[in-house]
Order: C-alpha cells, then sequence, then structure tokens
C-alpha cells in the first residue's frame, strides 16, 4: 500500500505529528496484510466513490453515497448460505446483533472497511444500511368518522366491527390503560416499552371503542390489537404472526426518501407470500413537496417521494392522506415506486400527516377480513382484501388512478357492500393459461368496475423491477371489443408522471384495475392470463361492482352518528349523477315537521357541506337533497349539542364516568 504526501515539517511538533501518523498507517497496514484485506482496503484512500468499490448489484443505493469507509456500518445482510457467511467473519470484528432466519437476513455492526470484502462473499445477496431511524409520519390531531365511507359502514353493516380479527401496531406502545383499548389488547416479548401519544392516536382510529368519545370510535372497534417495536424495520418473524394469529399490521411511520427494493421490501412481500392471509399496510409518508436523492426519479421535485424502501413492497397497501374535504394534503408523499409502479394505491382522511390514513385502511382491512372470514369460514387472502378496497374506492378527478391518490378514496362502505354482496372470486391458474369469468350488466349502468390483485413472490433485493409474475386482465364487451386496464406513464419527468391514465397492458403492478362509464347492457367476460414463468399455480382474486345512474346515498350525518350542533356538521354523500350537477339542500325536524333550507345551489362533486346548525337545538332530524325532480333522504338523525363523558375510574368490571352537556340554562 503506498502513502500519499510528502515528509514535510515546518516545525519539530509538525515533525513528530506526522511521525506518529506514519507509524499509525505502518500498523493499518500490517493488520491488513495479516487479515488479507490490504488490497480492498487500499481503495479506501482513493479519491473515488464506494459505488465504484463494491458489486452494484450487492449494495443498496442509499449505502452507494457514501465516499469513504470510514468508522463503523449499521448493516442488514442478506444471505442464500448462513452457514458459509458466519463462519467467514468468525475471527474478524464483526459483531452479530440479530440473525432473523425467516427472512435470511442478519443485522452486523462492524467496521466500514469490511463492507468490500463481504460484498465479494458468494453467499451474501444484498447489503442495505440498517440504521435508518423509524419515525412517526406526524401526530393526527383529530379524527372525522364522517369521511371514507366510515359512520355508514358502521351504521349499515353494524356486526361488521372487526371482532375477532388481531391487529399489530408496528411503532411505540399505546395507552393500554386506555378505557377505549379495555380488554381487547395483549402484549408480546415484541412490544414496545415506552407509548407515545402518536401511538394511541393510531390505535383510536384503528380501534378505540368509543367509550370516551364518539370520535374515539376506530373503524374496527372489536378488534383485538398488539403493538410491535419498529427499531427493527424488517418484518416480524413468521412464527410471530403464527402464534399471535395476526392478520393486518399497522405501519404509519416513516424514514427518509428511499427508491430502491431493499431487503425490508422483500421480507414484507416474503411475509405475505408465506402467509396469503397478512396485509401489511403503511403510510406513504409526509415528504410531498420533497424529492428523491437517487434512483430513476433523483431530482424531481414532488415526486417518488416515499418515506422507505419498505413501501417499495408490491403486496402491501401504501395510503396517502386527504384532508376533510376529499382533497390530497400537499405533504402526502407521491408515488411511483422506485420501477413506476402505482404507490401509494389508496388515499384516506389524514389531517396533518399520512398516519391516520394507514390507521383507517389498517381498519377498514380488519371488518372487511372479518365480514369474508364469515363467509369464507376462514381468513381471506390479503389479495382478496385489496382487490375489494381498491375496487370500492371513490375515484376523484380525471377518470383512473394517478401516482398522488393511487387508485381512489378509501370507502369502507362501499367495500363492505362488495364483500356482502359476494362480488368477488378468488382461483389459480398455471403458465400460460386463461381464465374467464362471465359479469352480466343491468340496464341502466352507470359505471363497471373490475378489479384484479395477486399476491407475486417475492423478489431479490435490489432487483431493478419487482414484479415476478405478470398476469394480465383484459374485459371482453357485449360488441366483442376488448378493454385493457388503466397505465400510468412512469417516464422519469414531472409532466409525464402528472399525465392522466390511459389504457395498455400493465407490465409493472400486481394491481391491474378496468372501469368503464356508461357501460352497455349484456354479458362481460373478464379474462386473466398467466405468463409462462409461473412454476406451480399463481393465485388471484377479482372484485367487481357496477352502480346505477342518479343514485344518491348520505354517508353522514347516521342513526349512529348525531349532528353535534356545537360545531360544524359534516355533511357527506357519495353519488352517481353526471358531473356538474347541482341540487337543493334542507333539513327536516321530524318532530316539528317543519322544513329549513341549508343550501339552494348545492355541488354534488363536493360530496362535503359543513353545515351550522342552531346554537344548542336540539331536535330529530332528516335531510333532503332535491336534484331535479327527485328526491334524496337521508338517515334520520338527532341534532344535539353533545355529550361529553369523562372517565372517573375503571376498576375491573366498574366504571365511574362523569356526563355534561353543553346545554345553557334559560
Amino acid at each position: 500500500m503506498r502513502l500519499a504526501g510528502k515528509w514535510k515539517a515546518a516545525s519539530l511538533e509538525e515533525h513528530m505529528r506526522q511521525y506518529r501518523s506514519y507509524i499509525l498507517s505502518l500498523q493499518l497496514l500490517l493488520t491488513l496484510l495479516m487479515t488479507g484485506l490490504a488490497d480492498s482496503v487500499a481503495q479506501t484512500f482513493l479519491p473515488d466513490t464506494l459505488a465504484e468499490k463494491m458489486p452494484l448489484k450487492k449494495l443498496s443505493q442509499a449505502l452507494q453515497q457514501r465516499s469513504k469507509l470510514d468508522g463503523a456500518v449499521l448493516i442488514y445482510v442478506q444471505y442464500n448460505q448462513a452457514d458459509s457467511l458466519l463462519r467467514w467473519f468468525t475471527d474478524k470484528p464483526v459483531q452479530l446483533l440479530a440473525h432473523d432466519t425467516s427472512w435470511k437476513v442478519m443485522t452486523l455492526q462492524m467496521p466500514a472497511y469490511f463492507l468490500i470484502p463481504l460484498s465479494k462473499q458468494p453467499s451474501v445477496q444484498f447489503i442495505q444500511a440498517a440504521n435508518r431511524r423509524a419515525k412517526p409520519e406526524l401526530s393526527v390531531p383529530g379524527f372525522d368518522p364522517s369521511a371514507n365511507g366510515i359512520a355508514l359502514a358502521a351504521t349499515r353493516f353494524a356486526a361488521s366491527n372487526g371482532n375477532g380479527i388481531r391487529v399489530a401496531i408496528k411503532e411505540e406502545r399505546f395507552d393500554t390503560l386506555d378505557i377505549d383499548f379495555s380488554q381487547r389488547f395483549f402484549t408480546t416479548a415484541r412490544t414496545a416499552t415506552r407509548s407515545t401519544n402518536h401511538a394511541s392516536i393510531m390505535a383510536s382510529m384503528l380501534a378505540g371503542s368509543g367509550a370516551s368519545s364518539i370520535t374515539g370510535k376506530g373503524v374496527a372497534p372489536a378488534s383485538i390489537i398488539t403493538s410491535t417495536n419498529f427499531d427493527i424495520l424488517l418484518p416480524e418473524p413468521l412464527d410471530f404472526y403464527n402464534t399471535n394469529t395476526i392478520s393486518v399490521q399497522n405501519h404509519s411511520y416513516g424514514v427518509g426518501i428511499e427508491n430502491e427494493y431493499g431487503i425490508d421490501a422483500a421480507a414484507y412481500d416474503a411475509s405475505t407470500a408465506a402467509l396469503p392471509y397478512l396485509l401489511h399496510v403503511f403510510s406513504a409518508g409526509n415528504a410531498g413537496t420533497q424529492s428523491s436523492a437517487y434512483g430513476k426519479y433523483q431530482g424531481i421535485v414532488s415526486w417518488a417521494n416515499l418515506t422507505g424502501s419498505f413501501k417499495m413492497s408490491k403486496n402491501s397497501l401504501v395510503l396517502a392522506a386527504t384532508d376533510s374535504f376529499n382533497k390530497r394534503e400537499i405533504a402526502s408523499s407521491r408515488g411511483p415506486a422506485y420501477d413506476g409502479r402505482i404507490k401509494p394505491e389508496l388515499s384516506a382522511f389524514g389531517e396533518d400527516g399520512s398516519s391516520g390514513s394507514a390507521a383507517l385502511a389498517s381498519g377498514a382491512v380488519a371488518v372487511l377480513q372479518q365480514s369474508i372470514q364469515q363467509q369464507l369460514g376462514s381468513l381471506p387472502d390479503a389479495a382478496l382484501v385489496k382487490a375489494i378496497l381498491i375496487n370500492s374506492s371513490t375515484d376523484v378527478g380525471a377518470e383512473g388512478p394517478d401516482f398522488s391518490e393511487g387508485y381512489g378514496q378509501l370507502n369502507v362502505y362501499n367495500a363492505l357492500r362488495i364483500a356482502a354482496g359476494k362480488q368477488y372470486v378468488t382461483g389459480s391458474i398455471r403458465a400460460g393459461d386463461t381464465v374467464r369469468i362471465n359479469i352480466p350488466v343491468a340496464a341502466n349502468a352507470q359505471s363497471l368496475a373490475l378489479t384484479l390483485c395477486w399476491t407475486d413472490p417475492a423478489a431479490t433485493a435490489g432487483s431493478s423491477k419487482a414484479l415476478i409474475h405478470d398476469l394480465q386482465l383484459m374485459l371482453r364487451q357485449p360488441d366483442q371489443q376488448v378493454v385493457h386496464p388503466w397505465i400510468l406513464n412512469s417516464a422519469a419527468h414531472a409532466d409525464s408522471l402528472q399525465q392522466p391514465a390511459k389504457r395498455g397492458m400493465d407490465t409493472l403492478n400486481v394491481v391491474e384495475h378496468i372501469s368503464l362509464l356508461q357501460p352497455a347492457t349484456g354479458e362481460y367476460e373478464a379474462m386473466i392470463v398467466a405468463p409462462t414463468n409461473v412454476s406451480g399455480t399463481q393465485t388471484f382474486a377479482l372484485a367487481w361492482h357496477s352502480n346505477s345512474n342518479n343514485e344518491l346515498v348520505f354517508t353522514h350525518p347516521t342513526n349512529t352518528y348525531h349532528a353535534d350542533s356545537r360545531n360544524g356538521v359534516s355533511i357527506r354523500w357519495e353519488h352517481n349523477f353526471p358531473h356538474g350537477q347541482t341540487g337543493v339542500l334542507s333539513v327536516k325536524n321530524l318532530a316539528t315537521q317543519s322544513t329549513s333550507l341549508i343550501n339552494n345551489n348545492i355541488a354534488l362533486d363536493s360530496r362535503l357541506f359543513v353545515w351550522r346548525p342552531a346554537a344548542n337545538a336540539v331536535y330529530p332530524a332528516q335531510l333532503q337533497l332535491q336534484v331535479g325532480q327527485q328526491v334524496l333522504l337521508s338517515d334520520s338523525f338527532w341534532v344535539h349539542p353533545g355529550i361529553q363523558p369523562r372517565i372517573g375510574y375503571v376498576c375491573g368490571d366498574t366504571l365511574a364516568a362523569l356526563l355534561a352537556t353543553h346545554c345553557t340554562s334559560k
């Protein structure tokens, strides 16, 4: 090894400093010669990048950003043979911190200069930094149960409350003393020791019972929950999910922007491939105005900024955030995934952060799993749950998916309707085969939507493209014309990424979605075609639904979610009237039978109006929306100033609660 620089000394002190440095360099050289690493480590003194010193296919792009091999590194190493790798670093300064045999991943701490010889070991498949610290995607200050069809689902499908479904929340521990989780939580060896307010908010939005407040009632108020520490960004071992019967795991956290298919992404995909009922739900992140520092989409501001390579997993569900007015939060991270796939897949309410969006979707997964389990007698595959959630979502803006909100906004009520109507089919397909499914469409249909989803085998970490089994969905219409799925332009330019969807052959995603407006009456034929590289069979799920023209349903308030007259009341609805249609909104006092005008020119496409009833008003009411000659009615509900219980104590089977209203005496 040649030492750079000349022997110069301006003074005796400088002379001694250089002499000591020279001796230390000689000592390092002797150590390297004894361990056989001299040639490799000599490269660290050259003015090049780490990427030029190591096999790129084995090194994560984030690690490639290192320019020096100094200090220590904390890394994940994915291997194909554990024994040979363990033997290799037996006599080296490498500390094995964790070994997860489920995912064939070791967590190591070692001097950075060992990255070079480590990467050259045949048993090493991929190396990724493990010192990325997870952080919550901001705290959510409030929860609006009127959004995403949650209130209407709880009213019309009251029995679908997540009963019997076990959910893991991967982050710090939630407040287990909260009355809203009483007798519905359990702890494990993987439960975090520190509790946080953010974790408690996520647990409330997902599974709160509403005992303390109606706004504390989650989407799945009867589900059983636990927390798992997020210090390690990999999924839990398979036996953890098996032993505890966990079927959905919520991930409301992120790291920095990462654009690659890392060890963690491959592990999450492998976990669902091994346990087909297990669905991971991630928040998209809150980096929506930022850009990636590397990868295909490097430097493109406001695009491809999902916060974590684990969110690049294809068998998971990623959620963007919207505000109470159904508009995307500017800070919510956008896709595409590193290889051009559609991520996020859905959006949901999450003011000030996408954490809450993921929690609501995890709750929706739980109630949907329960509903389908009651039909099938077993937990449904994650692919079926994804297919129904995507198929039932509310498409906003231009027809088809986009990289901001995916396929649409979460709609729990619509999802449960599809499940109740058994508008889905599951099956398996062999290489090169075609499966045909007939779908009748009745007269007066306003729309038809089909969604195909499958759990794909995990790709190798570092792969340039994640998709392995490229199934194809096509729809033959009654006139024999064939319709292809929606696809997006994933070229690495901002103007390309914001182009509207068009129809074509999808070669990237494990979700394929077809929708038609004003479909002709008759028999349609869905065709699912398998590629030739399928080994054995590939399972799949197909969900569909159609809506009739000129339908409208109020989603809030309902007869179980009333109108609090202390604050503005969110009146929400879904409709299938032509775009641009307006109506007249009024409210009827059912006690006096009098009707009051709320708005005489309300835009149906807004799907929301904030009504402010008289302060402290108390009466039974019903909303009326007149569109042309049609009059559409809401559930009956109560207008009242609200009751705010305060919990005095909970001891065993005894509860003390203090109730206070905001009525003023006359």
